[in-house]
C-alpha cells in the first residue's frame, strides 16, 4: 500500500473478481480480498495499539519527547524553551528523528507519531 497499491487479490481469484477489481480501482476505489482485508485490519489494529516506545525502538527518550511535542504542534523554538536548550539542539534531534523514522519532513514524522499514539488524538 505504501508503494501505491489500491488492491490485492489472492492468486485463485475468479476472472469476474479480477475484472471487478480493475474497474473499481480505475474509478479510484480499492479492492482487497476478504482474507487480505482481515489481515490488514489486524495489522492496523496492532499498530494503533503499540506504545510509542515499542513503535520507535531506535529513538532515544529525548527524541520520543521531541517527536511527541512536534505531533502536538509545538515549534522548534517552543520545544527548545521547554527543555532549556538552544533551537539548534532541537533541530539536531529532529534530524536524527527523521533519519531513524526514514521520513523527509516534519509532516511525515507527525503522521507517524500520531499513528503511534503520540500528540493529540482525534476524538
Amino acid at each position: 500500500m505504501r508503494a501505491g497499491a489500491h488492491g490485492y487479490l489472492l492468486k485463485g481469484a475468479l476472472r469476474e473478481e479480477v475484472l471487478h477489481a480493475l474497474h473499481t480501482v480505475a474509478r479510484g476505489g480499492a479492492v482487497f480480498s476478504p482474507q487480505m482485508a482481515e489481515r490488514l485490519s489486524a495489522l492496523f489494529a496492532a499498530f494503533g495499539s503499540t506504545p510509542a516506545k515499542e513503535a520507535f525502538p531506535t529513538l532515544t527518550a529525548r527524541e520520543r519527547e521531541i517527536l511527541d511535542l512536534l505531533a502536538a504542534g509545538l515549534t522548534y523554538r517552543q520545544i527548545a524553551q521547554r527543555f532549556c536548550v538552544v533551537e539548534k539542539t532541537v533541530r539536531n534531534h529532529v534530524g536524527a528523528i527523521f533519519s531513524k523514522l526514514q521520513v523527509h519532513d516534519r509532516a511525515a514524522a507527525v503522521v507517524r507519531a500520531r499513528d503511534a499514539g503520540l500528540g493529540p488524538q482525534p476524538r
